[in-house]
């Protein structure tokens, strides 16, 4: 390759490689919250239990963790009856990738007899989070794609016909105008699922992304006899990437050079 057409694909080179440059997310503002409520009726009496998740944020990240362990006893019928959950929110925008999570799990146990009139836990947890498209060197207001992908799941299982559980994760994003650049609500229970799409955004604007993972996880009108199990868990985990569009005269350029270097070496052989 002579002297001219080194030098042009070297210049291509440079063009895209400052095309790929991308802007990444940065964190401004966050909230997070979480709570879990259970009550359990029957005629032996009845027994409540409630607990709340912690919220800490720090410069990059948001963080809303909850756990507890409950166990009490009807006092009419001696029917034992225990909990335990875990509730977990969080988002990382330290790097040039954007992550969060939000997953739970529950688990009740029943030993004894008694007529079950309801055992009902409401559990949610969940952040807010306001991001920069920050400049990695482009200037305010260069278009960039933001990628979204997520993946989710949920696992149920119970000794007892009439329990279930409703898990339910809703992921919203938005610019500064409230308009909707992304969402996903789901999902069901014993499923997975995934999502893969790109929005428009530029640099300077500011993305709010609102996460939150709830249920309902409740067993009603049983006989309860011996021991009986009821356990619910689910996960959402994904990324926020952020990518610089090139500009048009870039594009041509880099299409341009990819010419000359075509055409340079089908002369040469």
């Amino acid at each position: 390759m002579n002297f001219l057409t080194t030098s042009i694909a070297a210049a291509v080179l440079a063009v895209a490689a400052s095309s790929a440059q991308s802007a990444r997310l940065q964190l401004l503002e966050s909230t997070a919250v979480g709570s879990s409520q259970t009550l359990v009726t029957a005629a032996g009496g009845s027994l409540a239990f409630g607990g709340m998740a912690d919220a800490q944020s720090g410069l990059s990240d948001v963080l809303a963790f909850g756990a507890g362990s409950h166990a009490g006893t009807l006092p009419t019928s001696g029917l034992r009856f225990s909990s335990e959950w875990v509730r977990l929110a969080t988002l990382d925008a330290s790097g040039l990738v954007t992550s969060f999570q939000a997953t739970g799990s529950t688990a009740f146990s029943f030993n004894g007899a008694d007529s079950l009139g309801e055992a009902l836990e409401q559990a949610t947890v969940g952040l807010g989070a306001d991001l920069l498209v920050a400049s990695d060197g482009e200037a305010a207001g260069s278009a960039v794609l933001v990628r979204l992908q997520l993946a989710a799941g949920s696992l149920f299982s119970s000794t007892l016909t009439t329990a279930d559980d409703t898990p339910t994760f809703n992921l919203l994003v938005q610019d500064a105008g409230l308009n909707t650049l992304a969402s996903y609500n789901g999902l069901a229970r014993n499923a997975s699922d995934t999502l893969d799409l790109q929005f428009s955004s530029a640099v300077g604007q500011t993305l709010s992304l609102s996460l939150v993972y709830a249920n309902a996880l409740s067993v009603g009108n049983e006989n309860l006899s011996g021991m009986q199990t009821v356990a619910s868990s689910a996960l959402m985990e994904g990324t926020l990437s952020v990518s610089a569009v090139p500009e048009p005269q870039r594009v041509a350029l880099l299409l341009a050079g990819l010419g000359i270097v075509a055409a340079a070496a089908r002369r040469r052989y």
